[in-house]
């Protein structure tokens, strides 16, 4: 347990390296502005990326973890596999926003605006989702905060990037 809560320590103190918040050789028709939206985008998909990754294995380590009457942590049933269910479904939404991100380079007009904001709504639908039907099986108090943790990690980058 120690080594997996260093692990979601680690995850959470670190995260990209700092973003450029001066940008040279602007494309034509695209302004600094647009530009550096595009890359916040981009760094806080990574970060959902990252926090989605750990979730997935945090969950499925606790799977496999047993309290101290040998019951696992987050038994098999509903719960569990709707959590799972949940993390795949953010990872493909967030694979699809950065698939699309990168075919419209450092540029950040409404159209595209408009479309990460439908990814990231899809996502905040899912986290919401996963908090009502699928963390609810874990039975150790300690083992949701970590979970809950995780989760803010990719709220907080969703409510980011739909401010963008």
């Amino acid at each position: 347990m120690k080594v997996f809560t260093a692990l979601v320590l680690a995850v959470a103190l670190t995260g990209c390296a700092a973003r450029q918040s001066s940008i040279t050789n602007v494309p034509p028709g695209v302004t600094q502005a647009q530009v550096q939206a595009w890359d916040t985008a981009v760094a806080n998909l990574h970060k959902i990326t990252v926090a989605n990754s750990t979730l997935r294995q945090t969950v499925i380590s606790l799977h496999s973890t047993t309290d101290a009457n040998g019951n696992a942590v987050f038994p098999n049933g509903a719960a569990y596999v709707a959590t799972l269910t949940m993390i795949g479904k953010i990872a493909q939404t967030e694979n699809a926003a950065a698939t699309f991100l990168q075919g419209v380079p450092n540029s950040w007009p409404a159209s595209t605006k408009a479309q990460i904001a439908a990814y990231m709504n899809d996502i905040a639908q899912t986290v919401q989702t996963l908090n009502t039907e699928g963390v609810t099986g874990i039975t150790n108090t300690a083992s949701q905060k970590q979970v809950n943790t995780l989760i803010s990690e990719i709220t907080s980058s969703v409510t980011i990037i739909l401010a963008l």
